[in-house]
């Protein structure tokens, strides 16, 4: 439920489709949007705090990325983009305004924050990875699931 709400705040960045036509510039037409990005959870402590009722303030760490096979015309192209520094942006300016991730339930965001600016590495000699690490604040009310 958390992640599903993550990516589906994610997708409302119309960075996004920059990012995608810097990458598919080079990549082909043949390549989806499933392809080129992905959100995986980092392994993190959950729980932050408990409170004396029962409720928590929790946590969701994790990165947002892109990979591919890529070679140097690839990775130039995501540089030339500006799309990591202009997603970092427009996530702080998200969280300032309080536009937040739609949780459900008993699941209340507090903020949505970058802990680590975006950065690529290489995976092997022909395959590289850009990311960006993220952490999604978030109360958890007594007899939520």
């Amino acid at each position: 439920m958390i992640i599903k709400a993550i990516k589906d705040y994610i997708s409302t960045c119309s960075y996004l489709q920059e990012f995608e036509a810097a990458i598919c510039a080079v990549v082909g037409s043949g390549t989806s949007n499933s392809e080129l990005y992905a959100i995986e959870v980092v392994k993190a402590e959950p729980i932050l705090k408990k409170y004396m009722n029962g409720d928590s303030l929790r946590q969701c760490h994790f990165t947002f990325c892109s990979k591919e096979s890529y070679g140097i015309d690839v990775l130039r192209s995501i540089e030339s983009s500006s799309f990591y520094d202009d997603f970092e942006n427009w996530i702080e300016e998200e969280n300032r305004k309080g536009n937040l991730p739609s949780l459900t339930g008993n699941y209340i965001p507090v903020e949505i924050k970058v802990i680590s600016s975006g950065y690529a590495f290489p995976v092997s000699q022909d395959k590289s990875r850009y990311q960006i690490e993220l952490i999604l604040n978030y109360y958890k009310k007594q007899g939520g699931n």
